[in-house]
């Protein structure tokens, strides 16, 4: 809850492919959809948009630690609904995004619905939770007139679908031999004392893994970690079948223990986000 006239409307049940947050903000329609479309105002709670919103092109949202939208705008409809696009990172799933903004008295009842056909209930709930932080900011936002983003988000979580083909999708990717074919590894193979290498011209360059555990057909947990980090980090990679096809995902976390300097923790975030984003897409062209 974000004060007597912010009420979040619960769900009776999470429906996997729908999620939805409404809210009761107590500001007009036409404020509500300044905050929603106006750059300048986006940036006060959301994220950075590269562009502004217009149907059929394409933006950024980005949220400055290595995490971003890839947007599409397909409906404009001041000051009452908005629709578009994204894909977390560029790769994720293809979500549809729709704010819908009703006037109610000097109030506004404002909802956001996030379809993905393919979404697992699992899935649903988390996503309903990070909604319902994001509705929070806007109506912290929308009630102040002052900045309501996090400085930036501790946990990495990345995935990419892989298609239909259900045939040898382990073996593919994870047998030896196959493993440098998309993660950036220093030896040939995904294990313990090896390499994850980061080309971007910045320092340190390669991070060594540890305590590498494969469990078959669907996850390998690691550690990864360097020499200057006072702790290292948590890694899982996890296949899941869906209906229609695999979705690989990357959860890499712990980035607040490896320093005591919190832009170094940000700045090591950001660049395992474009190491993952492109070990994804080579997974992605291995399978085909």
């Amino acid at each position: 809850m974000s004060g007597p006239k912010s009420k979040l409307i619960e769900d009776a049940e999470i429906e996997p492919g729908k999620v939805e947050v409404t809210r009761t903000v107590d500001s007009p329609p036409e404020k509500v959809w300044e905050a929603l479309t106006d750059p300048e105002k986006v940036i006060g709670w959301f994220g950075a948009l590269s562009s502004p919103l217009v149907v059929g092109q394409s933006t950024r949202l980005d949220f400055g630690d290595g995490d971003f939208f890839s947007l599409n705008t397909r409906l404009i409809q001041p000051p009452y609904r908005l629709q578009y696009e994204w894909r977390f990172l560029g790769i994720g799933p293809l979500d549809t995004i729709t704010w819908e903004t009703t006037p109610k008295n000097k109030s506004s009842l404002v909802k956001v619905t996030d379809t993905e056909p393919e979404r697992t209930h699992e899935a649903a709930r988390l996503l309903r939770q990070g909604w319902i932080d994001f509705t929070n900011r806007l109506v912290k936002y929308l009630r102040k007139g002052k900045p309501a983003r996090y400085p930036w988000r501790h946990e990495f979580d990345a995935c990419i679908e892989l298609g239909r083909n259900r045939v040898g999708v382990w073996d593919t990717l994870f047998q030896p031999g196959a493993q440098t074919r998309w993660l950036p590894l220093g030896a040939s193979d995904l294990k313990e004392g090896a390499d994850l290498i980061i080309e971007d011209g910045l320092e340190p360059s390669a991070f060594r893994l540890r305590e590498v555990l494969f469990i078959p057909p669907s996850q390998v947990r690691l550690e990864i970690t360097h020499e200057d980090w006072l702790c290292p980090t948590q890694c899982s990679l996890l296949l899941s079948p869906r209906r229609e096809d695999f979705l690989l995902s990357v959860n890499h976390n712990g980035w607040e223990a490896i320093s005591s300097q919190e832009d170094y923790q940000k700045r090591e975030r950001t660049r395992f986000s474009l190491l993952w984003i492109s070990a994804l897409q080579r997974a992605r062209q291995l399978i085909g």
